[in-house]
């Protein structure tokens, strides 16, 4: 068994990753098969291949196989062990590649360095990769350097050469590409000396090698070492390497900055497109919401961005090539949409109709929510224990005990998923739903609907606008770093929610703005950019669903400026005179263009029988803070939740959750203004009898317990962003805290346990603060937290907030919306928002408020709210 994983790390050195892996996997399926075998082998098995998945970016599979190599090793040997420490390194870069830095530095101060050569430089480059993610660059290239001259002092050509490789990145980081060729182009003839020309390894520091090139500006130089790169992976059939992909996406990056070559950019990047749609549909891959969906999220959205790009490029100034290109373009739009929120409707209709099945696979469904919804409870206790002060201090008990279960919970996952795809091959297809052909989503508008998609590319912006007839592929000039400015800038007026570095606060003049103050003129331009451009096929609009990615999912269009703002506009009545695209349509913000298809297909499938009641609120949870109105959380860098701190909020149980600290979320202001609210939707609705949950009636228990099956249901209280949890928690839904916390209530109705609850609802409003923000990962997408899991539950629509919600105004709004709804106007749901918007608008009553900054006519007030969904119905 030992000789086949020494011949399966031979193969992989040797760049034969297929064989390898199938070899490893053989040798792994022997352990399952037979007792009393060395467990040290199984573990070197699992590193290994945990090393080939982290190499295709199948981060969650590599995790999980290097936990258990991990566990294994510490129990054998230690925690001073060389396996254990090379099984520490690998988990750990694992962890940093899915954004988990704080579990990645946790586990790196564990590292014990061996005695012997080249301990001092590995130690030194660990302490360089701490420096540059804290962003101290300085301390960072000292370390690199003395790591550097011990691996000199050594006889180890191969260590040296990985650390002039980290030492090149880390020009690279710097923007010196000369420094950087230099220290590759050593590290190369090292390599190639020592394992041969054709080594994978040696073929990366290549590639390297070809980057610097390209930000040289030297890129036809740069082009001939790409593809004479990908001539050799393809002679040695690696084409699913992840150097064949980097190398694929280097060289149409090289081709579009030549104007003479980008008309030929298109060849690379659909081969590209291909492979990378390819990776999507295998089964098994769509089901995580975790740091390596994200990545491949963040990743895929600039491949298919970049695919636009180059059919832009291809077509020239022929409008007719443009034509021909724009259905192709408008499926890579789609993929690079995809998102949490998207792919949550499409898991539960896929769930859904595996369930109505009987027999074994609706059994094996049914087991394999149940492990998923575990695996998440056990990864967010595991968060929290590294968010202490130390995460040794909990024991290494607690840590193996979680590591095992979550090895445990990962090997049965695989098994229930295997049997799975045997039963339904098209299960898993079904998670990652197919993008629209271009005729397949005009057939799903009626008159007067339209679709706007925008995806903000780094070499060049896209959008698609389509009416049921017509369409428009345009190409707005900004990139997605121009477009993200202008999202912040927008965003900081309002109160949102926005991590804005010192250099960004600087250069977009953040710190000079008023309270009362609207960036209208950037309004207006990024309206010229992205709206613009397809008026004239949107001329007899009146539903616009907008599609964005990026930045663009966590703005709410209501507030872009279609007409050029007068010049020194400022104070509520100019506000009000502003043209705003809230006024031109009745807007609805869409995960995705298919979920609009998913949507309509439910709509349709599950019309009420009549057994829904009309009407259920859920709100003002029992808290002993003052008495506090949301909106004074609009407060430019303040935090509503009183300094709310994950370390006092949260407390690790010793099970597999993380729960709420009853004690620290009772200290939370009391919101009267929830009260009124849901007292004046009750009696809007009639007053149906056990319709309303307030104050000590408002649990998580209650939540929990109840049918939750009406028209619509409203919670309105505290909203928690991950970020108030000290960004490693999950967002939630602050109810009632208990006395003393269990799974079942401990005060917080988090996103994982929002999503497996079962909600039969044509409507869900959250009337709580940030609701349609992200899960707290580093560049996650708007619709990626609480809304995700709404719709996981079952909502078929949504209303949910941006930024901090004002008590004053909310009321005004939602009511205003329903009592439209029930006035018998013929007028649907978005139609009933949008009036309900301008009026809320143009109330004056609290323009002199605050020096003008609590007027109703600032889009703080009227717009951090959105609908989300096909709501264009009743």
């Amino acid at each position: 068994m030992e000789v086949r994983v020494v011949r399966a790390r031979n193969w992989r050195d040797l760049g034969r990753i297929a064989e390898a892996e199938h070899e490893l996997r053989k040798v792994l399926a022997t352990f399952d098969e037979q007792f009393g075998l060395d467990q040290s082998i199984r573990a070197s098995a699992e590193l290994n291949l945990a090393a080939i998945l982290s190499d295709r970016r199948d981060y969650s599979g590599g995790e999980r196989l290097a936990r258990s190599a991990l566990e294994t090793f510490a129990r054998i040997e230690g925690d001073a062990g060389p396996d254990t420490r090379d099984a520490k390194a690998l988990l750990a870069a694992i962890l940093r590649f899915q954004g988990d830095r704080e579990a990645a530095f946790a586990l790196l101060k564990t590292l014990t360095p061996s005695p012997g050569e080249g301990s001092r430089a590995e130690t030194l480059l660990i302490g360089a990769g701490r420096a540059i993610d804290s962003g101290q660059p300085t301390k960072a290239e000292g370390l690199l350097g003395q790591a550097v001259e011990e691996a000199r002092a050594t006889s180890d050509p191969l260590l040296l050469a990985t650390l002039l490789e980290a030492q090149g990145q880390f020009y690279r980081q710097l923007e010196d590409p000369v420094a950087a060729n230099v220290l590759f182009a050593e590290a190369y003839e090292l390599r190639r000396q020592v394992q041969g020309e054709d080594h994978y390894a040696t073929l990366t520091v290549l590639n390297s090698i070809a980057n610097t090139l390209v930000e040289a500006n030297e890129l036809a130089a740069a082009e001939n070492i790409f593809g004479d790169v990908l001539a050799r992976l393809e002679k040695r059939d690696m084409q699913q390497s992840a150097l064949y992909r980097d190398l694929l996406y280097n060289m149409t990056v090289a081709r579009i900055a030549q104007p003479d070559r980008r008309h030929s950019a298109i060849e690379p990047m659909t081969l590209l497109a291909a492979i990378e749609i390819d990776r999507r549909r295998v089964f098994g891959s769509g089901y995580r919401s975790d740091g390596a969906q994200a990545t491949r999220e963040i990743e895929a959205r600039g491949i298919f961005a970049l695919h636009a790009e180059t059919m832009w490029a291809a077509s020239g100034d022929s409008l007719d090539a443009k034509q021909r290109y724009a259905a192709s373009s408008f499926l890579a739009l789609q993929e690079a949409v995809a998102n949490p929120a998207s792919r949550a409707l499409a898991e539960r209709q896929a769930t859904a109709r595996a369930l109505r099945a009987e027999g074994e696979l609706g059994q094996s469904v049914s087991r394999r929510k149940e492990l998923v919804d575990s695996i998440a409870n056990i990864e967010n206790a595991m968060l929290a224990d590294f968010a202490e002060a130390s995460a040794l201090a909990l024991g290494r008990d607690r840590r193996f005990a979680l590591e095992g279960e979550l090895t445990r919970l990962r090997n049965e996952l695989g098994e229930v998923e295997r049997s799975i795809n045997s039963l339904d091959h098209t299960f898993f297809s079904q998670l990652q739903p197919e993008p629209l052909q271009l005729k397949a989503a005009q057939a799903l508008l009626a008159d007067g609907e339209a679709i706007l998609l925008v995806v903000p590319g780094q070499y060049g912006t896209h959008a698609i606008a389509l009416t049921s007839q017509e369409s428009l592929w345009f190409r707005p000039q900004w990139t997605a770093d121009e477009i993200g400015d202008a999202v912040v800038s927008l965003l900081w007026d309002v109160g949102a929610d926005v991590a804005v570095d010192d250099e960004t606060y600087v250069r977009l003049g953040l710190g000079s703005r008023s309270a009362i103050s609207f960036d209208l003129v950037t309004a207006h331009r990024l309206y010229a950019e992205v709206v613009a451009p397809a008026r004239g096929i949107l001329a007899n609009t009146e539903h616009l669903f907008v599609v964005g990615a990026g930045s663009l999912s966590k703005l709410p269009f209501s507030m872009l400026v279609s007409d050029p703002p007068k010049e020194g506009a400022v104070g509520p009545d100019a506000l009000r005179e502003t043209s705003w695209l809230a006024d031109d349509y009745a807007l609805v913000q869409l995960p995705s263009v298919q979920s609009l298809a998913l949507l309509r297909e439910q709509r349709q499938r599950d019309a009420s029988t009549g057994d829904r009641v009309p009407f259920m609120g859920f709100g003002d949870p029992v808290l002993t803070g003052a008495p506090w109105d949301r909106g004074q959380r609009r407060i430019r860098g303040s935090s509503g939740t009183g300094e709310l701190r994950f370390d006092r909020a949260f407390a690790t149980t010793g099970g597999t959750r993380s729960l709420a600290n009853p004690e620290t979320l009772r200290a939370m202001a009391r919101l009267p203004g929830t009260a009124v609210e849901l007292t004046a939707l009750w009696r809007a609705f009639g007053e149906p009898e056990g319709a309303l949950w307030l104050a000590e009636d408002a649990t998580e228990r209650e939540v929990k317990e109840t049918k939750l099956s009406a028209d619509i249901i409203i919670f309105s209280t505290h909203g928690l962003l991950a970020g108030d949890v000290d960004g490693n928690a999950e967002p939630g839904l602050v109810l009632t805290p208990p006395i003393s916390a269990s799974e079942l209530d401990d005060g917080l109705l988090a996103s994982s346990e929002i999503a497996g609850l079962q909600i039969d609802a044509d409507w869900v409003i959250l009337s709580a603060c940030d609701t349609a923000g992200g899960d707290g990962r580093d560049q996650a997408a708007g619709l990626s937290g609480i809304a995700q899991a709404f719709f996981q539950a079952g909502a078929g629509s949504l209303l949910a907030s941006h930024w901090p919600v004002r008590d004053d105004v909310t009321p005004q709004l939602v009511l205003r919306t329903v009592e439209l709804l029930q006035s018998g106007a013929d007028m649907s749901r978005a139609q009933a928002f949008q009036r309900a918007m301008r009026e809320v608008r143009d109330d004056d009553r609290a323009d002199h408020r605050d020096k003008g900054g609590g007027s109703w006519a600032h889009p703080s007030a009227w717009a951090p709210f959105v609908l989300i969904g096909d709501v264009t119905g009743r």
